[in-house]
């Protein structure tokens, strides 16, 4: 049977079919994409990458995961301020009273510049008054001192220097020379003292002679050192001519200053520094008591005869700090009669415990000198 050929009509309703079929097929495969296609990963996709289409994919970024937040540290608590003490207003000071010590010494000075820097007659006339009150104070100050030491020799000055004056002022120094020159022969019966020198020198020369009237004198004992080689210019070395060469002296007895003394104890053997320099006849002397007293070669009982003022007058001892005396004075100090605390002792009261005290300390064999 041969082949049926359709019409032109028949063709029409084929093409139609064929053209449904291929929609149909094509709206399939746009549903799910075929592998290399464009969109899809494969190098298809890369047109523009030309020759380097096989490069490797750049790894994807990681994501950064969000940092923990520290927590911020608790922040200082406030410091609680003390409380502020309220401190109490202080009193106005008081001005002085008018004719009282402190007026007078605090406004005679104002009057005194107040009349020089406008001396009229009323600023000149008050500066003389307030004056004048001080000296009439003054001279009744001095007019109560005359009465209050009658009879009391704690406080008579005449009791420590018996002769104020004139002639017979004059024979009592001479008389305590004389004591003075005895005690000096005693004293330097076992005191020498060591004279250093050298060659050319003029104090050394002008000492060496005040030694030799000693020597004559007191009967001194005098051993010179020479502490560099003698020549016929040294007038010490002819006046002492037993001399004692010694280079090393001035080092050994620290001599810092010629001429150098240094008083000789015969009984101990000590030998102790009086003097770097030149110094008079009196003034050897003075300094040779003076220093035997304070290396304790010469007793207080000999001394006694010299010096100027009996130590049994003195109050310095009895009223020193810790006493006895003075820690019963404490018992009645108080507030004085201006209003402060000051220890302020009544005076009939202090008067009395000062007297008893220091008559208390009188020896019952007490012999007063006489001179």
């Amino acid at each position: 049977m041969g082949r049926r050929r359709l019409g032109l009509a028949g063709r029409a309703a084929a093409v139609a079919a064929c053209a449904a079929a291929a929609i149909a097929a094509c709206a399939a495969a746009g549903a799910a994409p075929q592998q290399g296609a464009p969109g899809s990963g494969a190098f298809w996709g890369k047109n523009s990458e030309g020759y380097w289409w096989y490069a490797k994919e750049p790894p994807a970024p990681e994501k950064k995961k969000p940092e923990e937040k520290k927590p911020l540290p608790p922040a200082p608590a406030a410091k609680a301020e003390p409380p502020k003490t309220k401190i109490p207003e202080q009193p106005a000071e008081q001005p002085p009273k008018v004719g009282s010590f402190e007026w007078i010494s605090e406004n005679i000075k104002v009057y005194r510049k107040a009349a020089i820097d406008d001396p009229t007659v009323a600023n000149v006339k008050a500066y003389l008054y307030v004056q004048r009150l001080a000296m009439d104070r003054a001279q009744q100050f001095a007019e109560a001192g005359k009465l209050a030491i009658i009879g009391d020799p704690l406080l008579d000055e005449s009791a420590n220097y018996p002769v104020q004056a004139g002639m017979t002022q004059n024979k009592r120094m001479a008389y305590i020379s004389g004591e003075t020159e005895r005690l000096l022969k005693r004293m330097y019966k076992n005191t020498g003292m060591l004279f250093v020198f050298k060659n050319v020198c003029f104090l050394c020369d002008q000492q060496a002679e005040v030694l030799k009237i000693a020597e004559k004198q007191y009967g001194l004992a005098v051993q010179a050192v020479a502490v560099d080689e003698i020549d016929d210019r040294s007038t010490a070395a002819k006046l002492f001519p037993n001399y004692v060469y010694n280079p090393a002296a001035a080092r050994e007895l620290k001599v810092l200053a010629l001429p150098s003394t240094f008083l000789y104890n015969g009984r101990t053997t000590e030998l102790k520094p009086m003097l770097q320099g030149m110094m008079s006849l009196s003034d050897l002397t003075d300094r040779s008591i003076t220093a035997a007293r304070m290396y304790h070669w010469l007793p207080e009982s000999e001394y006694a005869y010299i010096k100027p003022q009996d130590e049994l007058l003195s109050l310095s001892g009895t009223l020193a700090k810790g006493s006895g005396l003075s820690s019963e004075l404490e018992e009645y100090g108080g507030i004085n009669p201006f209003g402060k605390n000051t220890n302020y002792i009544p005076p009939e009261t202090l008067v009395k415990l000062i007297q008893d005290a220091k008559y208390k300390e009188i020896p019952a064999d007490f012999v007063p000198r006489g001179y």
